[in-house]
C-alpha cells in the first residue's frame, strides 16, 4: 500500500510532539500514471486533542524521473565498466580517483614520466573542458606498451567540469600491426619501383644505377 509509509510518517510526527514533517511520495493516477510529490507540513495545535494541519504538495515527479534517469544511465555505466578489460578511471582536479573498474584494481605503478604525462591530460581537460587523447608509452605487466589513454570532461548542469573519465586501452599489438603495413607498403612500392627502373633501362649499367638508386 503506497499511502502506508505517508500516513506513517504523519503519525510518528503526532505521537513525538513534532510541529511539522517533510516527506516525499506517490501517486497513481486512474490511468496507472506515477506522480511523485513533495509534501511539507505544518502542524498547529487548536485544542486539547486537536490539531490544524496545513500541508504545501510540490509536484517533483520530473525531478524524480531525471534521478531515475541519472541512476540507470550510472547503472548501465558501471555494469559496462566493470567487464571491459579497458581501466577505466574518474578524477578530480586534484588528480585524485574517485572510482576505478576492476581493471585497475591492481593496477602496475606508474614511472614519474608517465604519471606526469596522465596528469598533464586530466589538467588539460580541465582547462580546455574538451577531450584529450594521446598514445603513452609505458611499461605493462613487465613488457613495453603502447596505451591509448582519452580523457573526457564531465560536466554539471551550469557546465562546469566536476571530473574527468580516463580511459585507457592497451593498443601494442595494433600499433604494431600498423608498423609491419606500413612496411609492407614501402617494399611493395620499392618492387614497383624496381621494375619500372629495370623496364626503362636502355643498357645494364643504367638498369643497375637506376635500381640502386631505389634501394639506397
Amino acid at each position: 500500500d503506497d499511502n502506508r509509509p505517508m500516513g506513517l510518517t504523519a503519525a510518528r510526527a503526532f505521537l513525538s510532539g513534532a510541529s511539522s514533517w517533510e516527506q516525499e511520495f506517490r501517486v497513481i493516477d486512474r490511468d496507472g500514471r506515477v506522480h511523485w510529490f513533495a509534501q511539507v507540513a505544518l502542524i498547529t495545535a487548536v485544542g486539547d486533542d486537536s490539531w490544524h494541519v496545513t500541508t504545501i504538495n510540490t509536484d517533483i515527479t520530473a525531478r524524480r524521473r531525471a534521478e531515475d534517469a541519472v541512476f540507470a544511465r550510472e547503472r548501465e555505466f558501471r555494469t559496462l565498466a566493470e567487464h571491459t578489460p579497458d581501466h577505466i578511471a574518474r578524477y578530480d582536479r586534484e588528480h585524485r580517483a574517485l572510482y576505478m573498474n576492476r581493471a585497475l584494481e591492481t593496477p602496475d605503478d606508474a614511472s614519474p614520466a608517465e604519471a606526469g604525462a596522465l596528469n598533464r591530460m586530466i589538467d588539460d581537460a580541465f582547462v580546455t573542458a574538451q577531450p584529450v587523447e594521446a598514445d603513452v608509452p609505458t611499461q605493462s605487466s613487465g613488457r613495453e606498451a603502447i596505451m591509448n589513454v582519452r580523457m573526457v570532461p564531465e560536466v554539471d548542469e551550469t557546465g562546469r567540469v566536476i571530473s574527468v573519465l580516463a580511459t585507457t586501452r592497451d593498443v601494442t599489438a595494433l600499433k604494431h600491426a600498423e608498423q609491419e603495413r606500413q612496411m609492407h607498403l614501402r617494399f611493395l612500392e620499392n618492387m614497383d619501383k624496381v621494375n619500372r627502373a629495370i623496364q626503362g633501362a636502355g643498357d645494364l649499367e643504367q638498369m643497375m644505377h637506376d635500381v640502386l638508386d631505389v634501394v639506397l
